[in-house]
């Protein structure tokens, strides 16, 4: 718990700045863990979460991870992506990330008993050979102090509950997402449960 001696709570939330982002459908990103560093000392927490950032452009973020770490300044956080999926018209395409991670050198002080909110800017940018994903130093820090963002509820999918979708960063509950949500002899069409019509043979 917050609280706790010695111990402060971090929210890290993950932006877009507007770079190239507009060539794409989607660009979703997973994480596998972030490293935070107090002095040359890393503190390693999992994450398991995926961003879409075509959903997070501007001041728009999204918590990927909500923790508990020791009071103090901390001076780096790296971000591992585990994958990158894209589209850019209908096509997929490889979006880089340069040294499988995305580093940030930037104080940020956790403090007993208090949560901070932190903020990883990243944006896409095109390359010679394709996309390379980067952090934004000067649009990550800490919220209300470096930066000011929209906290949204989602950006994929993933992020609601079972019969829900992420809709405009909010999750909608729908009827249905496959034909398995729905009763025996329906199937599911536009997230709604529709009776398969009974055979008919023209006469």
């Amino acid at each position: 718990e917050a609280g706790s001696k010695g111990k402060g709570g971090l929210d890290l939330l993950v932006s877009d700045a507007p770079a190239n982002i507009a060539d794409f459908d989607s660009l979703v990103v997973t994480f596998s863990k972030v490293r935070l560093f107090m002095g040359g000392k890393p503190t390693e927490k999992e994450i398991s979460g995926s961003v879409d950032l075509t959903e997070l452009v501007g001041e728009k973020a999204f918590e990927v991870l909500s923790t508990e770490l020791d009071a103090g300044t901390y001076n780096k956080v790296e971000m591992y992506v585990s994958s990158v999926e894209a589209k850019v018209d209908g096509n997929n395409v490889i979006v880089k990330v340069p040294s499988s991670n995305l580093k940030i050198t930037k104080n940020f002080e956790i403090v007993e008993g208090e949560t901070v909110k932190f903020v990883f800017d990243i944006n896409v940018v095109k390359t010679g050979k394709g996309y390379n994903l980067l952090p934004v130093i000067s649009k990550s820090g800490v919220v209300g102090e470096d930066v000011d963002i929209e906290e949204v509820e989602c950006s994929v999918d993933s992020d609601c509950e079972d019969l829900e979708l992420c809709q405009e960063n909010e999750c909608e509950s729908v009827n249905c997402i496959e034909d398995s949500d729905c009763e025996t002899g329906d199937y599911c069409e536009s997230n709604e449960c529709i009776d398969i019509p009974e055979c008919t043979t023209d006469e």
